[in-house]
């Protein structure tokens, strides 16, 4: 019985850490208020972009998020 509760307040704290993670992410709290916003953008395609969060803020003090591209491998030369 001992081992019920211990496992009932485990899953509650690791359901809570998540809520709390997920609610203190700049990325998930802008992709939830993007995706309300616009109806071209859902939730889970902002967040499948897997986008970073700028050292800037926006006018209305929203945090201005980026998607940084790696260089291509140099495999061939480049024409200009």
């Amino acid at each position: 019985m001992n081992g019920m509760r211990l496992l009932a307040a485990l899953g509650l704290l690791l359901l809570y850490g998540v809520q709390l993670s997920a609610a203190d992410d700049p990325v998930y709290s802008e992709c939830l208020r993007i995706s309300d916003k616009l109806a071209s953008v859902s939730f889970e395609e902002c967040m499948e972009r897997q986008l970073g969060v700028s050292d800037g803020r926006s006018v209305k003090n929203a945090p201005i998020l980026i998607k940084e591209y790696p260089p291509l491998p140099q495999k061939r030369k480049p024409l200009g």
